[in-house]
C-alpha cells in the first residue's frame, strides 16, 4: 500500500484523522474477490466519522497472527489501516474468527 502524506497543518482531531483503509475479501462460494481502498479524507464526513468510530471500538490487540484459516466456502479478510502515514493495524482473518465489532467495520466498508 502506498503511504499517505498528512499535511503538517492538518488539525488532527478525533474526526479529522488522515486514514487509509485497505480491505481485501477472498474465498466464499463464488470465489470472487472484493478489493477496496478508502481514504477517510475523501469520504463524506458522516462516513469518515462512522469508520473512525468503528475502528476505535475494535480491539485489534486481541488478534494474534496467523488467524487466516482456509475453510471451504468461507471468506478470508485482509485489512490494513494506515493512520497519519503509519500502518497501525494489519490483519488477515478468516470469517469464523471475526469479532462482532470487526464484523460491523467490515460490513460498513464493504457497503461503501
Amino acid at each position: 500500500m502506498t503511504k499517505i502524506d498528512c499535511h503538517a497543518s492538518l488539525a488532527m482531531t478525533q474526526y479529522n484523522i488522515c486514514m487509509i483503509i485497505r480491505l481485501v475479501r477472498t474465498g466464499g462460494f463464488t470465489g470472487i474477490p472484493l478489493k477496496k481502498t478508502l481514504d477517510t479524507q475523501k469520504l463524506p464526513k458522516k462516513d469518515a466519522r462512522k469508520i473512525e468510530d468503528l475502528i476505535a471500538s475494535t480491539d485489534f490487540s486481541s488478534f494474534k497472527q496467523p488467524l487466516a484459516i482456509n475453510s471451504p466456502d468461507r471468506f478470508t479478510y485482509s485489512i490494513e489501516i494506515q493512520k497519519n502515514s503509519a500502518i497501525s493495524h494489519n490483519l488477515k482473518l478468516s470469517e469464523n474468527t471475526l469479532t462482532e465489532p470487526l464484523k460491523k467495520l467490515i460490513n460498513y466498508l464493504e457497503n461503501l
